[in-house]
């Protein structure tokens, strides 16, 4: 019985043995499948990471076109006020009579200074609807002014005188010279391509004008008044003269 029963145990312990190392080599089979399945997906995330494409920013960007330069936005006209060489000037924009009479000098003055010479060709009139190019540069002492401090002196083919007593050079691409009720005015488009008009701040400078004419005449006696005064002054003195030799 003692064999039996020591025959039995042995028998069992190789069992419990082979039972034992079954286990193992499963495990390691599991966890060999396991390290190939992680491998095969790191390696498909790998690849598809490789293959798919890089993600970009779209970034838009607005490009402003530059400004034409000041030599392709003049226009030359056959005539001309003032320079020839509308490219070299410093103000250049096309400008029109609408004053309804013929301009037979045209002088510009800077701040407080003197008018200048005629800018019209000698010998040319502006006449009535006509559009001439005017083209001027500021220079005194050989510097470049660029202040827009301007005024004009128009005469007319009657011998009468107008002034515009605003002309923004810097401000004007374009321009027409109108008048009414006895004083001329702009109407210019100007850098914005926006019309202005001058025409009520010339109404305002045309009628302080005329106030302080009337103002300086009238402080002046009339020659009559002079003439009055003399000739009751001389009779006088000769009533005087005669009463006293008759005394």
């Amino acid at each position: 019985m003692d064999k039996k029963k020591l025959l039995a145990a042995l028998m069992a312990a190789a069992v419990l043995g082979l039972s034992g190392c079954g286990d193992k080599t499963g495990d390691t089979a599991d966890e060999s499948a396991a390290q190939t399945v992680t491998e095969t997906q790191e390696t498909e995330t790998s690849a598809a990471e490789t293959s798919a494409p890089e993600e970009t920013t779209t970034t838009t960007t607005t490009t402003t076109a530059p400004p034409e330069s000041e030599a392709e936005t003049i226009t030359t006209l056959e005539k001309y006020i003032g320079e020839s060489d509308a490219l070299n000037a410093q103000y250049t924009f096309a400008l029109t009579n609408s004053t309804g009479s013929v301009i037979t000098s045209f002088e510009v003055k800077y701040g407080d200074g003197e008018y200048g010479e005629d800018l019209l060709p000698y010998g040319e009139n502006f006449d009535v609807d006509e559009s001439r190019q005017f083209s001027f540069t500021n220079n005194i002492s050989g510097e470049v002014l660029t202040i827009a401090d301007y005024s004009v002196r128009l005469t007319y083919e009657d011998g009468s005188e107008q002034t515009l007593h605003v002309f923004p050079m810097s401000e004007i691409t374009s321009a027409e010279i109108r008048s009414m009720d006895g004083f001329p005015f702009l109407v210019y488009i100007d850098k914005f391509k926006e019309e202005e008009n001058t025409m009520e701040t010339e109404r305002t400078r045309f009628e302080e004008d005329e106030k302080k004419a009337r103002d300086s005449s009238s402080m002046i006696l009339p020659e009559e008044t002079y003439n009055k005064t003399d000739s009751s002054s001389s009779d006088s003195s000769s009533s005087d003269s005669s009463s006293q030799a008759s005394w």
